[in-house]
């Protein structure tokens, strides 16, 4: 019994003096691995709990050079923009200074939507009514009553000048005060190269804009969900009124690239136009 003691004991002292040699290469990979899968686990946790990710902008940049051609453009000036990346990804002379037309509308309709009851009555006034030569319009009446939301469809879908100009005067009380409002928000989205005049981009030596601060209204006139409604539209009907019955409305497809169908009923029906 005391032998056996004694060679337990012998044995514990051989095997506490026997030194743990540790693999530090493969230390170094185990942790190098639990970092990795860490870094990505916490990457996606803010997307899983709806918070989206926070990042340094400026560190991303795009590929290739902003300069470099872009095959099937060949519009004086041009810029394709990342609103994930808020950063544009190509430009073509991006701040030389354009007409817009009736790409004007689109701020139109924004400021007219953010302002107006969309059931609110517009009364169409003279100036409203006033005739544009070679202009799309309503051919809208002195005094006629239209709702302001079939008035942005009106706008958005086949360029009335009229309804953009109706739309203005009621959010503003006058065109020309609508078109301050209109310069005072670009300006605060940090457009430097835009001007607008009037409500429908009628040409004007003093109305500009460039392809750079278009982006940057498009961007913010399109977070109003209801203009993004109006603006993938293709087909609409707008109620008759006293004044304008049974009269076909056509669509000249400015924003997309289908042909999209803007109709004003009778109280018979409507006619289905194409131009």
């Amino acid at each position: 019994m005391k032998r056996a003691r004694k060679v337990a004991e012998e044995q514990g002292k051989r095997y506490s003096k026997k030194k743990v040699r540790i693999n530090y290469g493969k230390a170094a990979r185990a942790l190098a691995l639990l970092i990795i899968v860490l870094t990505i686990v916490l990457s996606y946790l803010p997307v899983a709990l709806g918070r989206g990710m926070s990042y340094d902008r400026s560190l991303i940049r795009p590929c290739g050079e902003l300069g470099s051609k872009a095959p099937g453009i060949r519009a004086q000036s041009a810029i394709m923009y990342s609103t994930d990346l808020d950063i544009p990804v190509y430009e073509k002379n991006a701040d030389q200074r354009m007409e817009p037309y009736s790409i004007t509308k689109i701020l139109t309709c924004y400021l007219a939507l953010e302002n107006l009851d969309p059931d609110m009555e517009v009364v169409a006034s003279k100036n409203a009514c006033r005739e544009l030569e070679d202009g799309m319009e309503l051919e809208l009446s002195p005094g006629e009553k239209s709702r302001a939301l079939d008035l942005v469809y009106a706008a958005m879908m086949m360029s009335a000048n009229d309804g953009a100009i109706a739309l203005g005067e009621a959010v503003s009380g006058s065109e020309s005060e609508f078109v301050d409002l209109m310069n005072e928000t670009v300006k605060k989205w940090g457009c430097e190269n835009t001007h607008f005049v009037n409500t429908n981009g009628w040409q004007h030596r003093n109305h500009y804009t460039t392809a750079r601060d278009m982006a940057i209204i498009t961007k913010h006139c399109f977070e109003n969900e209801k203009l993004r409604e109006i603006a993938l539209t293709k087909k609409y009907t707008m109620p008759a009124t006293r004044q304008l019955v049974g009269k076909p409305v056509h669509d000249n497809s400015w924003l997309q690239g289908e042909r999209a169908q803007c109709h004003h009923s009778a109280s018979w029906g409507y006619f289905e136009g194409k131009s």
